[in-house]
């Protein structure tokens, strides 16, 4: 249920974002295939962060948007799946 919830939140959310900004979320996924390969793979985004940061400043993302958004979001994920595995008592 989580793997079907992830998928329609990209195809829906992120897909209309990007429609509405005119860019292709397929040529997005296509672009970091690799990243999100070993990503998937791993569990773990920490294993790909070098590589994301430097492929989105290829797309044009300045340094500084990426320094920021790209480790607090890795942050967050990491915490709220700690939250997630302790639950309520």
């Amino acid at each position: 249920m989580f793997s079907a919830t992830c998928i329609a939140y990209v195809l829906v959310v992120l897909g209309a974002i990007m429609r509405a900004r005119r860019l292709s979320l397929f040529g997005l996924i296509r672009f970091l295939k690799a990243e999100l390969l070993v990503a998937l793979s791993t569990c773990s985004i920490e294993a790909v962060l070098p590589q994301l940061v430097r492929k989105l400043e290829i797309l044009g993302i300045g340094r500084p948007v990426v320094g920021i958004v790209i480790p607090s979001g890795v942050r967050s994920g990491t915490v709220s799946g700690c939250v997630a595995r302790v639950g309520p008592r």
